[in-house]
């Protein structure tokens, strides 16, 4: 490992030689010294880096998902020539890919193909049978997880989609996403956005969303075991929790903003229940954490630490459920652990 004793213990010689032909004290050598000291440690760094990962699998492509791995680890998701076409057409070949990766086997189990644009959402059903994904195409893509066949296109919708979730029964899948149509009032093209629940075994909407009309796109979804959707829209502050099969709305709430400017920041960042749906967790832009739980009527604010550097990305949090802990990786860096009693 690469330590600071380790690093003094092998420039002592080089030190110590400096040390005794120009002198301790001089103001030229040690500048220098330090100079060596580190790019010294970086090397070192960088080659304890490369031992620890040359073993580790190494796969040329992006994560696009919710669900990346099968429940048993074994199948993973990835994609490649993961590009927008709104600047251009592309070639066939170049057009994005999903890749269903066999970890045991070291290999490729299907490259599935299909979507014409950007591919911004991909993952297992909770039984591993299918793959789902979302698309800026317009339309979402229902694959076997054993044949690679394509099952199901659910769409084009005239706009873009954006991610969605699967039922906890695997027997569904929400829709999300904004497209255009002839407003019956004006005549006039107008923008609107979609959620709405297919059934995975045919491909027919069996409930859409309908009580109320925004225009602003759906930014997150989650469905809990209860078949509550839980949804957020982009750069807004509202929730809505649907029962889709009844059509009931069971709840609908937003975080108080004074400032209108400032909705960009406090909207959403993620959305996940826990506790088998009696807890709604969400992260708002700036870090905090707002839990809900909706059996007992309780809310926590999980604030963000004071003085916290919010300029870096990549906040997130998950549910541990064995250990039912909320952990959180917040902008500087450091994992956050919280026992929700």
């Amino acid at each position: 490992m690469v330590t600071p004793d380790a690093i003094d213990e092998s420039l002592a010689p080089i030190v110590s030689r400096a040390h005794s032909v120009y002198g301790v004290s001089d103001a030229v050598v040690q500048p220098l010294l330090d100079k060596v000291r580190a790019n010294f440690t970086r090397a070192l760094e960088d080659l304890q880096a490369k031992l620890l990962f040359k073993d580790l699998e190494q796969l040329d492509g992006k994560l696009s998902g919710s669900q990346t791995f099968s429940t048993d680890g074994r199948l993973f998701l990835y994609v490649i020539d993961n590009h927008n076409t709104q600047q251009g057409s592309r070639s066939a070949a170049k057009l994005p890919k999903i890749v269903e990766y066999d970890f045991a086997n070291k290999r490729q189990k299907h490259v599935l193909t299909g979507h014409e644009d950007l591919v911004v959402w991909t993952a297992f059903s909770p039984d591993d049978s299918q793959v789902a994904s979302a698309s800026y195409d317009g339309s979402y893509r229902l694959f076997d997880t054993v044949t690679g066949d394509c099952r199901h296109v659910i769409g084009p919708i005239d706009g873009q989609c954006t991610p969605g979730a699967w039922s906890p029964d695997s027997k569904h899948i929400v829709v999300c996403g904004n497209g255009r149509r002839t407003s019956e009032i004006t005549g006039a093209l107008e923008g609107y956005s979609i959620v709405a629940v297919f059934s995975a075994m045919t491909g027919e909407e069996v409930a859409r969303f309908k009580h109320e009309d925004p225009k602003t796109r759906p930014a997150h979804v989650a469905w809990s075991s209860r078949n509550d959707i839980a949804f957020t829209r982009r750069h807004d502050t509202d929730i809505w929790i649907w029962k889709p099969f009844e059509d009931e709305i069971i709840s609908s709430f937003s975080l108080k903003i004074e400032d209108p400017r400032m909705k960009v920041y406090a909207s959403f960042g993620k959305i996940s229940w826990a506790r088998g749906g009696k807890l709604l967790i969400v992260m708002i832009g700036d870090g905090t954490l707002e839990v809900w739980d909706r059996d007992a009527n309780v809310k926590w604010t999980l604030e963000r630490p004071q003085g916290l550097d919010t300029k870096r990305f990549g906040q997130s949090f998950f549910w541990l459920e064995q250990h039912q802990i909320l952990m959180s990786l917040n902008g500087d860096g450091n994992l956050r652990l919280f026992k929700l009693d």
